[in-house]
């Protein structure tokens, strides 16, 4: 199983798919990061998390040291940094309800989104490398 970065996608795709909110990319050389396409550029999100206060948590009563005190006590706390460098075409990817693939082709020229087209042959879903009995 190979390791894969995320796409946020904040402007319309070619074939109007508004699926998950995440998509993946094997594209970039940093790994398990998040990036956003918007419509003056991409960026990378290189927040941080928190922690949540105990009244803002779903269970703020909860018995100290047990796994529903723990439930909502962080949050990502998004930080998103313009990549004014961008240069070239990368592909992204993601599946719908139905377990359709749809993949995309972003381009960039010096940071600035030229434009996103449709892949004919999306990538399929990573398997595991070994099947587990």
């Amino acid at each position: 199983m190979s390791m894969y970065d995320h796409i946020r996608c904040e402007v319309p795709l070619p074939d109007g798919f508004e699926g998950e909110p995440l998509f993946q990319t094997q594209d970039f050389e940093r790994v398990l990061a998040t990036h956003a396409i918007r419509e003056d550029g991409l960026y990378l999100d290189d927040g941080h998390y928190e922690t949540v206060p105990k009244a803002e948590r779903p269970h703020p009563d909860a018995e100290e040291g047990t796994l529903e005190e723990l439930k909502g006590s962080l949050r990502w706390v998004p930080n998103l940094v313009l990549h004014p460098e961008a240069h070239g075409i990368f592909n992204f990817y993601g599946e719908d309800a139905s377990g359709k693939q749809h993949g995309y082709e972003a381009k960039f020229m010096d940071g600035e989104l030229i434009g996103i087209k449709v892949q004919l042959d999306p990538p399929k879903p990573d398997v595991p490398d070994t099947e587990l009995g």
